[in-house]
């Protein structure tokens, strides 16, 4: 586990550069960089979230549920809920797709179809005709450790404090602009904890070893 404070600190002694030049303000913006990239590139569990919301009747947009429209990455899936509590999903399209196949937007029925409208709002086809329950599974951005404060920490901070302090290196050494074989060096320390990071995450926290038997990775080996 890393708090803010020993983040900082690991940063200043891994350049040797002190917080005259690597400033807590310069800190907070690589450690939301790395945090940004990490968060984009493998699909966490921390980074889910439920959301449930009403469909408006005659209306087919549906605003984003919770308060995530700042932190929103993207949407899983949608299940529309029937007045006896029914679940069925709804079908991801294009926009182009929803308006061609909707439209007449007085036609109503029970959403078959959604789309992202924009970065706050889910467009349905066809338009609902009911107020209907409809709950989305989403991605977002998780709090950053920028704002923990010092002695506070992240998920990402304690779980995968190698990923956060090798990625805030590389940021680091970009804007130091270091020796391009140190850049390097932690470019690819980054890349192969992101690797390891993604193999946990993705790999043993969604699999079976009843169904699935234990994860193997190939071992290289050498031509006879």
């Amino acid at each position: 586990m890393a708090t803010l404070s020993e983040i900082q600190t690991d940063i200043r002694n891994y350049t040797e550069v002190t917080s005259n030049v690597l400033t807590d303000s310069i800190i907070g913006t690589m450690i939301d960089n790395t945090e940004k990239r990490v968060f984009r590139t493998i699909d966490l569990d921390v980074s889910r979230s439920h959301q449930t919301g009403n469909l408006t009747k005659d209306n087919p947009f549906l605003s984003m549920p919770g308060n995530i429209s700042t932190t929103f990455i993207s949407v899983d899936w949608i299940q529309v809920l029937d007045s006896a509590a029914n679940r069925s999903y709804l079908i991801q399209k294009d926009l182009s797709f929803l308006t061609e196949y909707n439209k007449n937007r007085n036609t109503s029925g029970v959403p078959k179809y959604y789309g992202n409208w924009d970065n706050d709002t889910i467009y349905l086809a066809p338009t609902p005709s009911s107020g209907l329950t409809v709950e989305l599974a989403l991605n977002k951005m998780p709090d950053s450790l920028k704002d923990a404060g010092a002695s506070g920490s992240t998920w990402l901070s304690t779980n995968g404090n190698d990923v956060l302090l090798y990625g805030c290196l590389v940021e680091a050494y970009k804007f130091l602009k270091g020796p391009a074989e140190m850049l390097q060096m932690y470019q690819q320390s980054f890349q192969e904890a992101m690797k390891v990071f993604a193999l946990e995450q993705q790999g043993r926290r969604r699999r079976s070893e009843y169904f699935d038997g234990v994860l193997r990775i190939p071992l290289e080996s050498a031509q006879p």
